[in-house]
């Protein structure tokens, strides 16, 4: 099922402008949008609605697992595997329900994070768009070309990094850390139509072929599809490798109506106690509302305010008068007519003395390891405890990366434990959960 979007802001915190949307007379149809800021998500269903998939799995092997967190979902292995799905298990995601009206031209974007990897995977996992996907048990969990209209694989590398592959069209992208936005969009009409591309541009694309980008720059131009099936199915599986993959603001809409977005300057500069906030469009935008958003981790965004635009207007600005002590992210979410957004590069401003979070990733937590990112304290200033006070020994290594790996002295049991530093710039003490077979 599919819902027609429409922009709806919450309660404006700052003064409106008068709004007189642009309109193609067309209806923008979203197939399918999740970006895990609901704590009461369910997201998995049968039948599932325009937010959920049909089946979210981990195979019961050791070491495959994943985790809802607020702002993204994880997928979590802590071994080498095959295609089999034999050894360390793997996680799947499938919407196997199909999208209706079925879609002849889909805009499929996608934000990927890897927090961490220590094992090189090649590939580790696919993304595919098909037609009559579905749950693949072992021996088999790879969906088959002939129902697959397009995929792609993500390489991961033993530090961290990142790749993506395109096995029809033996291509590899460069290599990424940290987050990136993946735009997909396929053409499965009977000629070639014209799409804005995340970079703003106009760009065409031809029946039976799909442009890939990665953030504003187009990986896969005019790729030809694997099988001329429907574009009616989506399937996410993770099979290979060590480490956590996080996968956050799924967008999957028709290409239909859709009106350029494009944003000329965002900036965001410290004024006394405040953070001032101003951007510019081009002439002629059809952007009709901004939604502020901030955060203090760079991963889960919250509203700030809210602005609705004149037409005639291009230079906009906003004020955070209590900003977050320490480091505050700030990201803008622009909105057409029809319901079509877009976010902005995010920007980062520190106010006042940062007390920073320790962060552990996964935590849940390995029973013999315990990786600290974001962090260049030796390993000799952590300190593990039990919830009853007694100390647990550790050893550890830093790695060139911002991660640290602390080794306990022995596999620990199923529990929470307290993991503390001594340094005044963190907060000293965080939870460390080790989960139960």
């Amino acid at each position: 099922m599919a819902h027609t979007h429409a922009s709806a802001l919450s309660a404006v915190l700052v003064p409106f402008f008068l709004v007189a949307a642009c309109d193609t007379g067309k209806t923008q149809t979203i197939y399918f949008e999740q970006h895990f800021t609901d704590p009461g998500l369910i997201f998995e269903n049968d039948p599932p609605n325009s937010g959920q998939v049909d089946i979210l799995y981990a195979r019961p092997q050791t070491g495959s697992s994943y985790q809802l967190v607020p702002g993204y979902i994880e997928f979590i292995r802590s071994g080498p595997g095959d295609e089999t799905g034999e050894t360390g298990g793997s996680v799947h995601l499938l919407r196997k329900t199909p999208f209706s009206p079925t879609p002849r031209s889909l805009y499929y974007q996608v934000t990927i994070d890897i927090p961490y990897s220590s094992l090189q995977a090649r590939p580790a996992a696919y993304f595919y768009i098909g037609a009559n996907l579905h749950y693949l048990p072992v021996p088999k969990i790879l969906q088959p070309d002939e129902i697959v209209f397009s995929k792609f694989a993500l390489y991961l590398n033993a530090d961290n990094s990142y790749q993506f592959r395109d096995t029809k069209q033996q291509q590899t992208s460069g290599t990424f850390t940290g987050t990136t936005q993946v735009t997909w969009v396929l053409n499965n009409e009977a000629g070639t139509f014209s799409y804005q591309s995340p970079a703003g541009t106009t760009e065409t694309l031809a029946a039976g072929t799909y442009d890939i980008w990665i953030n504003t720059t187009r990986w896969i131009r005019e790729g030809s599809r694997i099988s001329d099936v429907g574009l009616t199915n989506i399937s996410f599986a993770y099979y290979n490798g060590s480490g956590a993959i996080r996968l956050t603001n799924f967008l999957i809409r028709d290409v239909a109506g859709i009106l350029p977005l494009r944003l000329t300057r965002f900036e965001a500069e410290k004024q006394g106690a405040a953070v001032y906030l101003d951007w510019e469009v081009p002439p002629g935008s059809p952007f009709t509302s901004f939604l502020i958003e901030r955060s203090t981790d760079n991963q889960l965004f919250e509203p700030l305010g809210a602005l609705e635009r004149d037409p005639a207007q291009t230079q906009f600005g906003f004020t955070d008068h209590d900003p977050h002590p320490g480091m505050n992210y700030y990201r803008l979410q622009l909105t057409n007519a029809h319901g079509e957004r877009l976010y902005s590069v995010v920007r980062e401003v520190s106010s006042g003395p940062l007390q920073r979070h320790l962060v552990v990733a996964p935590n849940p937590t390995l029973p013999d390891r315990i990786r600290l990112t974001g962090v260049s304290r030796i390993p000799e200033e952590f300190a593990l405890f039990t919830m009853t006070g007694r100390r647990i020994p550790l050893s550890g290594q830093v790695h060139t990366t911002g991660t640290l790996d602390l080794f306990p002295a022995y596999v620990l049991p199923a529990g929470i434990y307290l993991l503390q530093v001594n340094d005044p710039a963190f907060l000293k003490t965080v939870k460390v959960v080790v989960p139960g077979p």
